[in-house]
């Protein structure tokens, strides 16, 4: 099932160092060449259930040919069985797949260009991979291509009992209001309610963010509201620049014809990033990064708690970074001279602290694309940087308890696959695993990471953080001898129990199918 791990704020921190972590991993396989692997589904104490499919549910115009497989593996990760699941339908693609209630649900859509119809399935699938009969939740259909739905989601609530699958169309045209769909059902596929919205916004004003759906079957959309039909980030008032749009959080349930909007005071501040999180109780934190003008650098963090119930702000903070914060960091600094955060900074994450604050984290993440000429061909050369990550504790009035730094710089060209990290929460402490440069242990936190130079130096990393801020690095393990090269694929790593991370490794292959390993990293 879907978990919502609180960190323990109030317990001791000095546990980070008496804690020991243990380590599974399994044998070395070969990917099908068929499908790959997509995801971790559940864990329980007969095992392991993984995905394996063609396509990673993204497009919903695509076709598969080939069916998802459930594949089960022991606590050591010996393979137990590996079942094709056949949902029959035709023309099909795979949208998600969710563990609820001791069985999954597999969910695909079905995209029909001549009929201008888009459909929504759900198959039920037992723990051993048998497919019940597929249930159509809902279809679409447009008359126009401007009424054609451009992004389709499915969302779990966080106690796996709510299924929702969601769609808007978009094409920045000026003359159309945005239109957002949704259908919510139960875990056993009973429908509970649907809408089709139109926004009091246009396509061109409109600008998706995020959404997710409450354990009680609300919705909750984040969106940029420009404030003409522009695009512009800012205006002109009383001779000075100002932001030319606003946060709204659009709150949806069967019982209102039209959403609840929640809009975001940030006093004049310029968002450079935003990401929210539901509460057990249904109330909404909201975080993210925010600069003085337009083009500058990232100065300070705002946080926001709603509550369920009312839709008032309970909390509204925004908190500027001091000097003894940026010095953790490698800085930017504008045109107007502003010290800051470099731009490239994203939320990842609100991890809710039991006594109503939050820790936030986030990581500087671009890619630059080069293009050069190679005789008579032009060659593109794209290189992925995932460097430092940013951790931010906030009190439950919004202001800054603490902020750390993880110095960590991966460069990678052509691939991002072993780029990134992967978070676990366990008591009082946050965990952060990541490919490093095997120097990098040497050095203490405070220095400025040095750059996995190639996959022969690197190892497996494990930060952790407690609860007032204190900090620790260790090997997690060897990647040469532990893992035979593999490198952690962060995007595939998952917390399956309040003391265990699921993760994956794979070696990069150019000329043949991926090898991967698969295993656990257990806090004692």
């Amino acid at each position: 099932m879907r978990n919502l791990f609180l960190i323990a704020f109030l317990l001791l921190g000095s546990e980070i160092f008496a804690q020991k972590m243990s380590l599974a991993i399994g044998p070395e396989m070969k990917a099908d060449k068929d499908v790959s692997f997509w995801g971790h589904l559940h864990h329980d104490a007969s095992g392991h259930y993984v995905l394996q499919t063609e396509s990673d549910g993204s497009n919903f115009l695509s076709r598969d040919k080939h069916a998802p497989v459930l594949q089960k593996f022991d606590q050591k990760f010996k393979l137990l069985s590996s079942k094709p699941l056949i949902a029959k339908l035709d023309d099909a693609s795979f949208g998600n797949c969710f563990y609820t209630k001791n069985k999954f649900l597999l969910c695909s859509n079905q995209y029909n260009s001549r009929e201008k119809t888009l459909s929504f399935h759900a198959t039920t699938i037992s723990m051993k991979g048998e497919a019940s009969k597929p249930i159509q939740l809902a279809q679409i259909q447009w008359n126009h291509k401007d009424d054609e739905p451009k992004k389709v989601d499915w969302s779990m609530s966080e106690d796996t009992t709510k299924l929702l699958v969601a769609s808007y169309a978009d094409n920045d045209d000026n003359d159309l209001k945005t239109q957002v769909s949704f259908i919510v059902h139960d875990h056993n596929l009973q429908k509970l309610w649907g809408k089709g919205y139109t926004l009091p916004y246009s396509q061109e004003q409109f600008s998706f963010e995020n959404w997710t759906l409450a354990n009680d079957g609300k919705v909750y959309l984040l969106a940029k509201i420009y404030d003409e039909f522009n695009n512009k980030e800012s205006k002109k008032e009383n001779g000075k620049r100002k932001p030319a749009y606003k946060l709204v959080i659009f709150r949806f349930d069967p019982e209102s014809a039209q959403p609840y909007q929640i809009r975001m005071n940030l006093r004049d501040k310029y968002v450079t990033d935003v990401t929210f999180q539901l509460s057990p109780e249904g109330d909404l934190s909201c975080a993210g990064f925010y600069s003085n003008d337009q083009k500058g650098v990232i100065q300070g963090v705002f946080f926001s708690r709603i509550s369920a119930q009312t839709g008032q702000a309970l909390t509204v903070n925004l908190k500027a970074f001091t000097a003894t914060d940026l010095a953790l960091f490698d800085t930017d600094t504008d045109k107007s001279g502003d010290e800051g955060l470099s731009k490239e900074f994203r939320f990842d994450r609100i991890v809710l602290r039991d006594d109503g604050g939050a820790v936030v984290t986030a990581e500087q993440a671009y890619s630059i694309t080069t293009t050069y000429r190679n005789g008579v061909y032009w060659v593109s050369r794209t290189t992925y940087y995932n460097n430092e990550i940013c951790v931010t504790s906030i009190s439950p009035t919004g202001e800054i308890d603490w902020v750390r730094t993880i110095p960590k710089k991966q460069v990678m060209a052509e691939t991002d696959i072993f780029s990134g990290y992967t978070m676990m929460v366990s008591g009082s402490n946050l965990y952060f695993l990541y490919n490093d440069d095997e120097d990098n242990l040497k050095n203490p936190l405070t220095a400025r990471a040095k750059r996995i130079s190639s996959f022969n130096d690197a190892v497996a990393t494990v930060v952790t953080i407690s609860s007032d801020g204190k900090m620790s690095r260790n090997l997690a393990f060897e990647i040469k001898e532990d893992t035979n090269k593999g490198l952690i694929v962060a995007r595939h790593c998952k917390q399956t129990d309040p003391n265990e991370m699921f993760f994956l490794t794979t070696r990069y292959q150019l000329f043949s199918r991926p090898r991967f390993l698969m295993g656990s990293l257990k806090v004692d």
